[in-house]
């Protein structure tokens, strides 16, 4: 009976029509805006992330809203044609928006009533590169992202060099290291138990990976997981009870990608 019950309940989930209690629209000033990024705030809005126009003729676009997903401000911040907004994550005084500005890896804080610019970052780590998430350590601000794209106008994967690097508080460099021979895109970064789990697609992306290492740029140890064809990892979470959840698209086993 309980197999039963489980099965009804997995049906509604997947199959049923969920009830949409708001649907809204925000739009940058260019042919098309794109989020590649959403995250519940403190005060109970939302701020979304991405780009407006493509590339390489991209602005950074980001939106807050309320918790009705009414618009509290919006900002478009570019430099040159190639910018990413790839992620953010929030502070105790404003949102750091990560991702690239003309090429260069970037790090932009702005004023959460405002949105105006705190302080902006960027950082030529090699060729056409990128942060992809940031976290927060007792140390300063971790980032993790590429460098050396080969595919630099692709905004999934850029068949670059997995990169990472320690900054203080306001975003200055204390130390980097080339990933490479572990990840070719580090795409997650989080902090707990005063380690850092790092996740994102091996080389060529044909397979999850996943790294634990210390503050101090130590790895622990790293793993792949996949099947006999190319595997994407673009998400990751952490339970309380530390289990690791790593989410993103195959095509091992299916003739298309699924999730």
């Amino acid at each position: 009976m309980k197999k039963l019950l489980l099965a009804i309940y997995f049906s509604i989930f997947l199959y049923g029509n969920p009830e949409i209690d708001w649907f809204v629209q925000h739009n940058g000033s260019s042919e098309e805006s794109h989020g590649h990024y959403i995250m519940t705030c403190q005060d109970g809005g939302f701020l979304q992330i991405g780009e407006s126009n493509f590339l390489p003729n991209s602005k950074i676009y980001i939106v807050k809203t309320d918790s009705n997903g009414q618009m509290n401000w919006s900002r478009e911040i570019y430099n040159g044609g190639h910018n990413l907004g790839n992620s953010a994550i929030e502070l105790e005084d404003g949102y750091l928006i990560v991702g690239a500005l003309n090429r260069n890896s970037a790090l932009i804080k702005l004023d959460k009533q405002t949105g105006s610019t705190i302080f902006s970052q960027t950082f030529n780590n090699g060729g056409t590169d990128a942060f992809e998430h940031a976290v927060r350590t007792p140390n300063g601000i971790v980032a993790v992202g590429y460098v050396n794209a080969q595919d630099s106008n692709n905004t999934f994967y850029t068949e670059g060099q997995g990169y990472i690097m320690f900054l203080d508080e306001n975003a200055n460099e204390i130390s980097s290291m080339n990933l490479n021979s572990l990840i070719s895109q580090a795409y997650r970064v989080q902090y707990v138990n005063d380690e850092l789990i790092i996740s994102g697609l091996s080389e060529e992306a044909f397979d999850f990976k996943l790294i634990k290492m210390t503050l101090d740029g130590d790895v622990l140890w790293h793993q792949s997981y996949g099947g006999n064809d190319y595997d994407h990892c673009f998400g990751m979470d952490i339970g309380n009870d530390g289990s690791i959840f790593l989410a993103g698209h195959t095509l091992s086993g299916t003739q298309n990608w699924d999730t």
